[in-house]
């Protein structure tokens, strides 16, 4: 594979993207705690709420807070969530559509992503965990500059 085919499959999986991005941690420790129930219903509330237009839900690594988890990331708000659940599935699809619930049942709960244990964090070798699905090797090209090969 050669530079070009790299910008092209890069240019080809950008266009690709939906504006909206759930990331759902299934990195070890999240998995541990059955996140892929919580991916499943993030997909299935997308699809009650007819937003796969709008809305892709991913897999996607480590979101760094471990003992919190089952931990999901939405992008581009960059809102982090934590202990979610698959009941709070719908109310996360509703907030980050832009559909905010005013009060869900259960409520959802937020990362606090200015605590010191992520404040202090700089991820050089991870530095797109948790925002890039790492079995898909088209979303490294996406992210990355093919140009630094």
């Amino acid at each position: 594979m050669d530079l070009t085919e790299l910008l092209e499959m890069s240019d080809r999986h950008r266009q690709q993207q939906k504006p909206i991005q759930i990331g759902c941690c299934e990195a070890a420790g999240c998995l541990s705690v059955n996140s892929l129930a919580v991916h499943q219903a993030l997909e299935t509330a997308v699809d009650e709420a007819e937003m796969g237009d709008r809305i892709q839900v991913k897999r996607v690594g480590c979101l760094g807070l471990c003992g919190q988890g089952r931990m999901v990331r939405a992008a581009p708000s960059g809102d982090l969530y934590q202990n979610v659940t698959p009941t709070n599935a719908a109310a996360i699809v509703a907030e980050v559509a832009e559909q905010r619930s005013l009060n869900p049942d259960p409520p959802v709960q937020y990362a606090d992503t200015n605590h010191p244990f992520f404040a202090r964090q700089l991820c050089i070798v991870r530095e797109n965990s948790g925002t890039i699905d790492p079995e898909q090797i088209e979303e490294y090209i996406a992210v990355g500059s093919p140009h630094d090969c």
